[in-house]
């Protein structure tokens, strides 16, 4: 195992955080109106099964022993994280997770015993709030009822949704059991970040139209086929009809607004219309009107800000990935959209290390291996805030779920039948009894113990539910 501290200096700056609270938590208003707060971070791709990747000498991600399905689903869950980067919608959720994990820390720190899990929402009614809001603008993710060949969207749909800050219903075609069924299907967050990732996935391996149903991996297609023919076999446009999508706090709406503007306006390129939406479109936010090449910089730095502060250190790796971000906004310029419009995203291209280079690399997580951006020059030393962040991840899920199982225990537990230089590329050590019941008193040092330490959790009792 490395053997660093990651978790220094921690009784000042648990204090300070704790004090602070109320400075940088719910007293912002995210985005009037426009972009909503969610609940994720989105730095950490899972992927299930045996993956043969890993960094190279000159620190590039290698995936050429990747079959060409393997490079789909890696690229696939990589543009989900691209999508937490680019737009507003998707920086509000990584914050609204930093957010909330303070909330834990706070009402944790004022009891000696705690009661697992806690539900966020029974503590801060501000939470239940934004998580009513949020779900109404999420749409439908998984539906198997009827076959989905064909969708109708009505215009009285659309207009209810926006009227209230909803998701759009959707009318389904199924044409095998010859039945129509009105306003069967919400499109909203699901519908369009999977139909995008879906899109571009594509481009890699054309077997998954087979694979992915339709609902949510093909509901932008279907709809673009009823409303917008004109669209429905422009797979780039559509992509960025979804990018510009969530930009805005009800994305099932906006799309439909921004394919309408795109319509009116005869911009028949997915990168003009990215353009000209980030220059021209504005949002209200702290009593102000601002153009979303503004935006997206000044959101970016308050997540920046917002991981600073749960993780107690400066910021490096993730503040490089910002930057390139927000110069890319302020140009109203898409690095992600040149590639596609020049076809540089196939199986017989290294699209995967061009995306990396400009958008960064998050952990990435296999059944057999762990990968995450290294620091040193030999490739070899992990960013201290990744490993970080991976320990507030783990010790946040904890405390909400209602499993006593550590959520990294399937990781640690894998170590047990690998060969020592293996275990030290994981970093992880045995898993112990308390692994599955009882984290808080467990004397071995792994990732949650040096979390629950370095958060003072380490003199709480906590009692599983």
């Amino acid at each position: 195992m490395i053997k660093i501290n990651l978790w220094n200096n921690k009784n000042k700056f648990v204090k300070r955080l704790l004090k602070n609270y109320y400075m940088s938590c719910f007293d912002i208003d995210f985005i009037t109106g426009v972009a909503n707060k969610n609940e994720t971070n989105h730095f950490h791709i899972v992927l299930n099964g045996n993956y043969d990747i890993c960094i190279s000498e000159n620190g590039e991600l290698d995936t050429k022993n990747l079959s060409q399905k393997e490079y789909g689903v890696l690229l696939h869950e990589y543009i989900h994280y691209i999508q937490h980067l680019l737009t507003l919608f998707g920086i509000c959720r990584c914050k609204m997770f930093n957010l909330c994990f303070l909330k834990l820390l706070q009402y944790i720190h004022s009891l000696d015993t705690i009661t697992l899990p806690i539900k966020l929402s029974k503590i801060d009614n501000r939470i239940e709030n934004y998580e009513n809001s949020l779900r109404k603008t999420l749409g439908t993710k998984y539906y198997s009822s009827h076959n989905v060949d064909a969708v109708e969207v009505s215009d009285s749909m659309l207009k209810l949704a926006k009227a209230n800050n909803s998701s759009v219903k959707i009318g389904v075609y199924d044409y095998i059991n010859d039945e129509a069924i009105d306003n069967e299907i919400d499109f909203g967050y699901w519908g369009i970040i999977e139909s995008m990732a879906h899109m571009i996935q594509r481009k890699v391996d054309s077997s998954i139209n087979s694979s992915h149903n339709a609902v949510p991996y093909r509901m932008v297609e279907l709809i673009c086929a009823n409303k917008y023919p004109s669209l429905c076999d422009d797979e780039n446009m559509m992509i960025s009809l979804c990018i510009c999508a969530l930009m805005f706090d009800n994305p099932g709406a906006a799309f439909f607004d921004v394919a309408d503007y795109a319509i009116k306006y005869r911009i028949e390129n997915g990168r003009e219309l990215y353009s000209y939406v980030l220059d021209n479109f504005s949002i209200n936010y702290k009593d102000e009107t601002l153009p979303l090449k503004k935006a997206m910089p000044l959101f970016l730095d308050e997540l920046l800000s917002s991981i600073k502060g749960i993780i107690g250190i400066k910021v490096n790796y993730l503040y490089l990935v910002a930057q390139s971000c927000k110069d890319e906004a302020e140009c109203c310029q898409s690095f992600l959209l040149d590639l596609l419009y020049d076809n540089h995203i196939n199986f017989a291209k290294d699209s995967m290390n061009m995306l990396i280079k400009k958008y960064g690399l998050p952990l990435i997580q296999a059944n057999n291996l762990i990968i995450m951006p290294n620091s040193s020059k030999k490739y070899t030393l992990p960013y201290c805030e990744t490993a970080r962040l991976l320990g507030v991840e783990i010790l946040y899920k904890r405390i909400v779920s209602t499993n006593a199982k550590c959520p990294w225990y399937s990781v640690c537990s894998m170590s047990q039948d690998l060969s020592e230089e293996e275990k030290n590329s994981l970093n992880t050590d045995m898993t112990s009894y308390e692994c599955l019941c009882d984290q808080w008193n467990k004397s071995q040092t792994c990732l949650m113990t040096q979390a629950i330490n370095f958060y003072q959790l380490d003199t709480k009792t906590f009692v599983q539910k």
